[in-house]
């Protein structure tokens, strides 16, 4: 028997192996080159989510923390500039909501952008903060009868800001402005001295058929001899005349509130013992069709039905509308108008937060009032306004 050898056809087949294997390695590194490669941008993608992420989260939490320094950033147009984190960068810019501009101090919604970026990767978020106003101002402003609202929680100024009307009054000593601490935790002006008053001057709007006045109020100290009175507010001239005169007052033991003229009116009162000395309470007086009415806390107190005198004074009897000016934390002296020693029946306390409106509220309108806060909250976030922009 011959035996042939076909070494060509060994030598192909040899060859064509070491190329397949070849090949074959070849593709399993692209391969792995490809999966590595994606690997990484993957990572870095998710890098770039967690950036973006962390700088969102970063301007929300400053917003709960500090609202000065959230508007302070805010009206430069960047709320964190690029910062270089490990693996990558992140920063965030803001615009007014409303106008589409850099924002302003009085910018109240805010659109962001944050944007982190890792190597080729970017994703951006977007999403919306709002700065409103607190519970209580907000609460006043949406009342239809609102006239003037003071806060009266400024520090070291002159100029009571009135936010509805811009009815402004005065702060007669700037150094005791701001100088007491608020139930809510923001400021309140100290008035105990015949020196620290806050004065509204007569408007023609203040000429009310029917009204009430709420404010909060703090007594120091509890008058512990007759004769000596702590006023709250009053709306009244150096002696009683023909125009109704409002004062509410502290005595020894009760609190008043007079809505006469010098041949009319009442003056109605209660127990005192519900005032504690150097802690705020909620007082709310109102005058008009039902009769006056005096509340403390969010509860009616007195009322007296059969006194229904505005104070725009009427035709029958003949009777001048009330021109004088609102003064909180004293009286005029009856003695004197000149300027120093001017007032008397000093409230050693405070004031704050007084609103008026020009129809007689309801008991549980009131209460409302009574419980909700004068702080700000602060920025907060829009719930459901997150969305990725780019990723």
């Amino acid at each position: 028997m011959t035996t042939t050898h076909r070494r060509g056809s060994v030598y192909l087949a040899v060859l064509f192996v070491v190329l397949t294997v070849s090949v074959l390695t070849l593709t399993g590194v692209t391969l792995r080159r490809m999966m590595i490669q994606r690997s990484d941008s993957g990572a870095n993608a998710a890098a770039a989510r967690r950036l973006a992420l962390s700088g969102a989260e970063l301007i929300v939490q400053q917003g709960k923390t500090s609202e000065a320094s959230f508007m302070s950033m805010a009206t430069t147009g960047t709320m964190l500039p690029a910062f270089n984190l490990a693996p990558g960068t992140v920063r965030a810019t803001v615009t007014d909501a409303d106008t589409g501009l850099v924002p302003t101090s009085g910018t109240v919604n805010f659109d962001i952008v944050a944007d982190g970026r890792v190597g080729e990767a970017r994703s951006r978020l977007g999403f919306s903060m709002e700065n409103p106003d607190d519970d209580l101002r907000r609460w006043i402003q949406s009342e239809a009868s609102a006239l003037a609202y003071w806060p009266m929680d400024e520090e070291k100024v002159t100029t009571a800001e009135e936010i509805i009307n811009n009815f402004d009054g005065t702060y007669s000593k700037s150094s005791a402005v701001g100088a007491y601490e608020h139930l809510h935790k923001n400021r309140a002006s100290r008035f105990a001295w015949v020196d620290e008053r806050m004065t509204v001057p007569h408007r023609s709007a203040y000429e009310m058929p029917n009204g009430t006045l709420v404010c909060w109020v703090m007594f120091n100290s509890k008058p512990t001899i007759t004769g000596w009175k702590e006023v709250v507010v009053s709306k009244e001239d150096t002696s009683l005349g023909s125009a109704a005169a409002i004062r509410v007052w502290l005595d020894k033991d009760k609190l008043y509130y007079s809505l006469r003229t010098s041949t009319s009116g009442s003056v109605i009162d209660f127990s005192s013992t519900d005032i504690k000395q150097g802690q705020w309470h909620h007082l709310a007086v109102s005058w008009g069709s039902a009769g006056m009415i005096l509340y403390l806390d969010g509860k009616r107190k007195k009322q007296e039905s059969a006194v229904t005198m505005g104070i725009n004074g009427s035709i029958v009897p003949l009777r001048l509308p009330n021109q004088h000016d609102w003064v909180f934390g004293s009286r005029i002296n009856p003695d004197s108008k000149t300027d120093g020693f001017s007032h008397t029946d000093v409230l050693f306390g405070s004031v704050a937060r007084a609103a008026l409106f020009t129809r007689q509220l309801t008991e549980a309108e009131i209460a409302a009032m009574f419980a909700l806060d004068s702080r700000r909250p602060g920025p907060r976030l829009v719930p459901g306004t997150f969305a990725r922009v780019v990723d």
